[in-house]
């Protein structure tokens, strides 16, 4: 807990010397979320006597700490971006936004959320119902995996699907 305090603490302090030079925008990346989503990980955490909940809490505060006080600063937007790997087209793992979106959404201080929904393994648009109005999703419909490039029909009825959850303009 002491050394995760301290790195919080380096981060946060770049974060602010980065917005003092200018930096309009901040993001964080993490692949730690989908160890909630991946239904084996999820399961060896309990194994392992991990207490979900509680763990996803300490990750989601940790996160907050790092970019404290930077959302809210005139001219800067902060966003989060729940990663999913995909070194040399290798990725962490597959499954739906559900066991983390609630709180997630609702209790990590962004500004938006760039959430990868550019194959199957991200699951349905069902999850950004939890969404608060206040915030923008990325929707990464546009893969980086694949060398064919999607059918323009196919994004905007993507799109169009994940405005039953979250308001066209909140979306990108």
């Amino acid at each position: 807990d002491d050394l995760s305090h301290e790195l919080m603490g380096f981060l946060n302090q770049e974060v602010h010397e980065l917005i003092g030079m200018g930096a309009s925008y901040i993001q964080l990346d993490s692949l730690r979320y989908t160890s909630w989503m991946v239904e084996y990980r999820r399961q060896a955490m309990i194994d392992a006597g991990v207490d979900l909940e509680k763990e996803l809490d300490q990750q989601i505060a940790w996160d907050n700490v790092c970019i404290e006080g930077a959302r809210g600063t005139p001219g800067v937007v902060v966003g989060h971006h729940i990663c999913r790997g995909n070194n040399r087209s290798a990725w962490s793992g597959e499954g739906g936004y559900d066991p983390v979106a609630e709180k997630l959404f609702n209790t990590m201080n962004v500004d938006r959320f760039l959430l990868e929904y550019d194959t199957e393994r991200a699951g349905s648009f069902e999850p950004l119902r939890y969404m608060p109005k206040d915030k923008m999703v990325v929707l990464g419909l546009i893969s980086s995996k694949l060398p064919q490039l999607e059918k323009k029909d196919d994004v905007l009825r993507r799109i169009e699907e994940a405005s039953k959850y979250v308001a066209i303009e909140n979306l990108a």
